[in-house]
């Protein structure tokens, strides 16, 4: 009998964080994953329904991935928000105090 993979689906939005394992079968992908974690899925849709459709949202263990890579047991796969500024820009904002 083979093993269920487990697998974590996470989404982390403004300062709340959703966590869903998964129980999935051997050669599931990325978007399998996605697809079992339907919590997961309507807190996205709650907060960017656009990222569920957009494939640069999506990593494994802050890895850029795509929907058909295959996951492996103990993954974290990861749907990734956008940037809300500037990483140098926010650093410059702090620096200046503002």
């Amino acid at each position: 009998m083979t093993q269920a993979l487990r697998v974590e689906v996470v989404f982390g939005h403004a300062t709340q964080v959703w966590r869903q394992q998964v129980a999935l079968s051997p050669g599931a992908t990325v978007a399998d994953a996605l697809a079992a974690a339907d919590r997961v899925r309507e807190a996205v849709a709650r907060c960017d329904a656009d990222l569920l459709h957009d494939p640069s949202a999506l990593a494994v263990h802050g890895q850029p991935v795509v929907g058909t890579r295959t996951v492996a047991d103990g993954e974290r796969v990861e749907i990734v928000g956008r940037l809300r500024i500037d990483p140098k820009e926010a650093r410059r904002r702090r620096a200046s105090g503002g």
